[in-house]
């Protein structure tokens, strides 16, 4: 493959970093440039100019500054992976001052993006990394193995109504261009440096005691005193998708090379049935499990089992929801526990994967075992801190 100058947005970030190391190792031979709003760590720094990576600090919401960055560049790739994600209870607010930040940068971000990809020339390749939430945001209906001719536009949370209009933008004929464009749309992302999945679950877990201290913990001794890992909502048997964050990635470098070579042989013309340009396709690690599976067993790895399992009735966590969005109303006050939150955690969302197997040769490297492992081994700071006692 010729060499390419490829850009990539957000390639500071939890996924833009893992999507800059997997292009390194599958083309080492492209020159590569991050374009973010942060500058580099001096680690970071170090390993960028190890590697030969440019870099150039913008803010995607600023249409002048990204044109000139990418004018200077002349790229012929564009990898767009900037993006904001709300967390927490942020997730689930219906603060317009939130939903203004989110469409600012997942929108018009991506609609700064696109126009400077146009105004260039130079561009062959074009992928978006959206989400999965497009049609999991949709917190009132349950969706199983769904795959891309699902029709999205229901989300009722910020996020996933932003990138899916963001999606439309990308992949809309209404917006003219020269180049293949694709959408991939990951499932909930998990990996070393997660600041969105592992954080709320490991900060369930109580503290932990001294090695030495063989006294029995209040938190087995009195049923008040039980650690949240207790406590379950609903029946616990609804599956949702997960993606290990360097499967995600690979799937980044499948899609830029698909849309190349599709570029290169047919010079532009229909795409054919095996080409990702115009499409959507759901990323995942073709592994779906239900969420309370997956807090279990990154607790375990953290060397924490919940003593006890205390199941909340579906209905009654509803109601509590309910409850905590009334109170939050009249105090404006966010909680993180809201019905929008009971919801999502008693859906089922899971997708099909077989389109990205067939259309990019995508399969996950990593399962899930595996990745839940290395998330959390080398992130101590999901080890709760240890309570200092007296042993005498």
């Amino acid at each position: 493959m010729p060499q390419e100058q490829v850009v990539i947005t957000g390639g500071r970030g939890f996924l833009g970093s893992a999507i800059v190391d997997a292009f390194l190792e599958a083309h080492p031979e492209h020159h590569y440039t991050i374009l973010d709003i942060q500058q580099p760590s001096l680690e970071q720094a170090a390993r960028i100019e190890e590697k030969d990576v440019g870099h150039v600090q913008v803010d995607i919401r600023e249409l002048g500054a990204v044109k000139d960055a990418v004018h200077r560049i002349a790229p012929t790739v564009i990898v767009h992976s900037a993006g904001v994600v709300p967390v927490g209870s942020k997730r689930y607010s219906k603060s317009e001052a939130i939903k203004k930040e989110v469409f600012d940068i997942n929108v018009d971000g991506t609609r700064n993006v696109l126009a400077a990809a146009r105004e260039v020339g130079t561009v062959k390749a074009f992928v978006y990394t959206s989400s999965s939430t497009v049609v999991g945001d949709d917190l009132d209906t349950d969706y199983c193995n769904v795959d891309e001719s699902i029709q999205i536009g229901k989300a009722q949370l910020f996020y996933g109504q932003s990138k899916a209009a963001a999606e439309r933008l990308v992949l809309s004929p209404a917006t003219p261009h020269d180049f293949l464009a694709c959408v991939l749309r990951p499932s909930v992302i998990f990996g070393p440096g997660d600041p969105n999945l592992l954080p709320p679950i490991a900060a369930l877990m109580p503290p932990s005691r001294r090695p030495d201290d063989r006294r029995p913990s209040l938190s087995t001794s009195f049923p008040f005193q039980l650690p949240l890992t207790a406590v379950a909502l609903g029946p616990c048997t609804n599956l949702y998708d997960f993606t290990y964050v360097t499967n995600a990635a690979d799937a980044h470098v499948l899609a830029v090379r698909n849309l190349l070579e599709c570029a290169n042989d047919s010079g532009m013309s229909s795409p054919s049935p095996l080409s990702a340009a115009g499409r959507a396709l759901f990323i995942t690690n073709d592994a779906p499990l239900p969420f309370r599976d997956f807090c279990r067993a990154a607790w375990a790895e953290l060397g924490h089992v919940p003593p006890v399992e205390i199941r909340v009735p579906a209905v009654a966590a509803r109601i509590m929801g309910f409850c905590a969005d009334a109170v939050s109303a009249l105090t404006g006050v966010e909680f993180a526990l809201s019905a929008g939150a009971v919801k999502e955690a008693l859906g089922t969302k899971y997708a099909s994967g077989q389109a990205a197997r067939e259309v990019l040769g995508y399969t996950p490297r990593v399962n899930m075992r595996e990745g839940i492992r290395r998330a959390v081994d080398v992130q101590p700071r999901f080890r709760p801190p240890i309570i200092q006692t007296n042993s005498s």
